[in-house]
Formats: structure tokens, sequence, C-alpha cells
């Protein structure tokens, strides 16, 4: 799991050359799905809605 500030983070850094020059290295090894996710506010505690 990688956390970014925001999902225009997270498609910059995927789309980055410097990642493009190391993505190969993944892709020909695993299979794999990348799902964004917003994240939740901060300052949110799970145990307020449990």
């Amino acid at each position: 799991m990688i956390a970014f500030p925001d999902a225009r983070h997270a498609h910059d850094w995927w789309y980055s050359p410097a990642y493009q020059d190391i993505a190969p290295l993944r892709s020909r090894h695993i299979d794999s799905d990348i799902v964004i996710v917003e994240g939740v506010a901060e300052g949110y505690d799970s145990r307020d809605t449990a």
C-alpha cells in the first residue's frame, strides 16, 4: 500500500518518467490491480462509528 496526499499525486506518480522506467520490473513479475481509494478525513476515528 502506498499513501499519497490526494488522487492527483497518485496519478502524477504513476505517469512520472521515473516510475515508468521501473514499472516493467513490477509488471513482468506479478499480476496486480491498482486501486485508488480516497482516504478518510483527518482526525477520523473508527471507534466513534463502531
